[in-house]
C-alpha cells in the first residue's frame, strides 16, 4: 500500500463485470490508491492515453477483445506498466500466453483480497 509520503500509484482495473470491477475500485481506493476503470480494452486504452496508470489489473474474456491483446497493446505503447490477468477461466495456455506477453501476474477468480493487494504492492515495488 502506499503512505502518505509516496505519489499515490495509479490503477487502471479492466473488466467486464460491472460488479466485479466496482469491488475492486473499492477496495483500491480504500487502500489509498488512485483508481480508473475501463469495461472494455478499448475504453481502457482511451483511460490509458489520457492519465498516468502505473498498474493495469485486467480480466482475460471479455466481449470483443480479450486481455491479451490489450497486453500486446501495453507491452508496444506502455512497456513501463506492470499488468495483472485475472480470469475465471485460465488455463495452462492462457497462463502461458500471458507470460510470454509480458504479465507481471495470473490470478483465477475468486481473488482473495490480501492476496491481491500484496500481489499489486509488490509488482508496484519493482523496478521497470
Amino acid at each position: 500500500m502506499t503512505n502518505n509520503n509516496q505519489k499515490k500509484h495509479s490503477i487502471l482495473i479492466v473488466d467486464d463485470d460491472q460488479q466485479f470491477r466496482l469491488s475492486l475500485e473499492r477496495l483500491f481506493v480504500k487502500s489509498g490508491y488512485a483508481v480508473q476503470a475501463a469495461a472494455s480494452v478499448a475504453e481502457a486504452l482511451q483511460n490509458l492515453s489520457k492519465k498516468r496508470i502505473d498498474l493495469v489489473l485486467a480480466d482475460y474474456y471479455m466481449p470483443h477483445q480479450h486481455g491479451g491483446e490489450l497486453l500486446a497493446r501495453l507491452k508496444a505503447q506502455y512497456p513501463l506498466i506492470k499488468t495483472i490477468v485475472i480470469s475465471a477461466y485460465g488455463d495452462e495456455k492462457v497462463r502461458q500466453e500471458c507470460q510470454q506477453a509480458g504479465a507481471f501476474s495470473f490470478l483465477d477468480k475468486p481473488v482473495k483480497k490480501g492476496a491481491l493487494l500484496s500481489l499489486v504492492d509488490r509488482a508496484l515495488s519493482c523496478n521497470p
